[in-house]
């Protein structure tokens, strides 16, 4: 055996996805694609905090040891995508910034110098100068980073459940997919105070969302990119099966059913 084959990456060859809902779930498979929408994501540095709305789809880069926890907070039903899928589809890890680094205020303090510089030249030569769409794109270019970023410990907010204190996002080992820079009309946006959305929390981001469909901005696969189906328990189990033979070839059929997995199952196996 080679002295290569003998290290074990800490890391799995799948990137999980999870839904709350059996039906987000079957919707995802029977359409062959994640849909793309705006995620709230709040960074604190030593002496800022940076609230912003990102297009994104999320993904866990975990093993099936740390199912049970991730499916308690995220859903019990979801896929386990190969990794040289995402790969190929341009999904990248976060970057996990720590709230006392100095890193993120330089980049955040860089950023906003050169988005002022951005608006000083369309109000002094217009958006219709030549040079503009250049220099909005070389903003958005260096901007990027930010969308891949988030904090390593932070309070934990889900909607309908209490914050959680200290929690550790890096556990979560996050990929993220979001659309190149210039594919859509907000590549980052602001989000209004939890005041302003308290009765709604989601309902800032349903306008940005439409545009995103209207735009046909998703994030396909194929079957053969599925390497785990996971469902919450057998129960769910004649349901998904009915998908898989009603939307996919006879042949890959058997395939897709030997890739269902019962979270409840995995766990009590553990």
């Amino acid at each position: 055996m080679a002295d290569e084959d003998k290290f074990k990456s800490l890391y799995p060859t799948a990137l999980f996805h999870f839904a709350k809902k059996i039906d987000s779930l079957k919707s995802i498979l029977e359409c062959q694609y994640f849909n793309v929408s705006y995620a709230k994501e709040i960074i604190f540095s030593s002496n800022s905090r940076f609230v912003m709305g990102i297009p994104m789809v999320s993904f866990c880069d975990i093993r099936l040891s740390q199912l049970n926890e991730h499916t308690i907070k995220y859903g019990h039903f979801g896929l386990g995508m190969s990794k040289s899928w995402g790969e190929r589809m341009g999904l990248n890890p976060v970057l996990y910034m720590s709230k006392q680094s100095a890193l993120f205020k330089k980049y955040n303090d860089r950023m906003l110098g050169l988005g002022g510089s951005v608006g000083k030249f369309a109000n002094e030569e217009g958006k219709s100068h030549p040079d503009f769409l250049r220099k909005v794109k070389h903003y958005r270019e260096s901007a990027n980073l930010l969308r891949y970023m988030k904090n390593y410990q932070g309070t934990l907010h889900r909607f309908g459940h209490k914050p959680v204190s200290n929690y550790i996002f890096a556990d979560e080992n996050e990929w993220r997919y979001v659309p190149a820079v210039m594919e859509t009309e907000h590549f980052i946006v602001s989000v209004p105070s939890e005041k302003k959305t308290r009765k709604d929390p989601k309902q800032w981001k349903a306008k940005f969302n439409d545009e995103l469909k209207e735009k046909g901005i998703r994030l396909a696969f194929t079957i053969d990119d599925i390497k785990y189906i996971i469902v919450n328990d057998e129960t769910d189990l004649d349901s998904i099966i009915n998908i898989l033979k009603k939307n996919f070839p006879a042949n890959k059929v058997d395939k897709l059913i030997s890739r269902v997995f019962c979270s409840k199952q995995i766990y009590d196996d553990l």
